[in-house]
């Protein structure tokens, strides 16, 4: 096994019609057959299922090829850490399969680099859509409420939270532009990371692939599966933006 370390983020699994789910599932399958054969690790950033709400005893069955290629990788021996992202609240299920999981951003050393890990989500501010999303995910009174409904009608119901998240809105702050230049919502947050003395900062949430390295600085977005089909990679103490074909 060679120590590489790679980085996924926003496959958004369920939110798409069902041929380009297919492509996405099939996808993320020959990606995971690459891991297990070369990785030491993988973070997964956040948002790779549209919307995962955890019931007690009861699990989407349409994530099922998703979460056993998951398992296989961990069964191989991968260290699998798993970072909420805005559309998700992570129970009791990724940890009993042996998966780290966090609801807060990760600093790690690796490869003599100093890391910082999120979605992303964290650095943006004024959208309105994933304010009342987090907010939702993360009351603890509103988890114990929605598990009342039945999974038949609280997982749908949980989609449209998910879709009106994504939707720009009147007090959402601008996200498009160069990714690593001001007009980013996620760049203040970037440099204050870069003073603090990470020599990476790895997000995903904007969709955006987007690699920017500098004297012993490096910024790395690692895009979506949904569009770009794009991950980070760290090699040789060497950061990466790769692109699955």
């Amino acid at each position: 096994m060679k120590p590489i370390i790679y980085f996924i983020s926003d496959a958004h699994f369920g939110a798409e019609g069902h041929e380009k789910e297919i492509r996405k599932v099939k996808t993320f399958l020959s990606f995971s057959n690459l891991v297990r054969e070369k990785a030491e690790e993988l973070f997964i950033l956040g948002d790779l299922f549209d919307f995962w709400f955890e019931y007690k005893r009861v699990i989407p069955t349409n994530y099922f090829r998703v979460t056993k290629a998951i398992y296989e990788m961990k069964e191989a021996g991968i260290k699998i850490t798993y970072i909420a992202g805005n559309h998700e609240w992570l129970g009791s299920f990724w940890n009993e399969m042996g998966i780290v999981t966090s609801r807060n951003a990760y600093e790690i050393e690796r490869q003599n680099l100093r890391l910082f890990l999120s979605h992303g989500d964290d650095f943006q501010k004024g959208n309105l859509g994933n304010k009342i999303l987090q907010w939702f995910l993360h009351l603890p009174l509103n988890i114990s409420l929605y598990r009342l409904i039945h999974p038949d009608l609280g997982i749908p119901l949980a989609h449209l939270f998910s879709r009106f998240s994504r939707r720009p809105l009147p007090l959402s702050l601008p996200t498009g532009g160069r990714e690593g230049g001001g007009s980013c919502p996620l760049w203040p947050g970037v440099q204050e990371k870069f003073k603090e003395g990470f020599n990476g900062v790895i997000l995903g949430h904007t969709h955006k692939p987007k690699f920017e390295s500098w004297q012993d600085k490096t910024y790395l977005n690692v895009g979506d599966w949904m569009e770009h089909f794009t991950y980070g990679k760290l090699e040789n103490g060497r950061l990466t933006l790769e692109r699955w074909s």
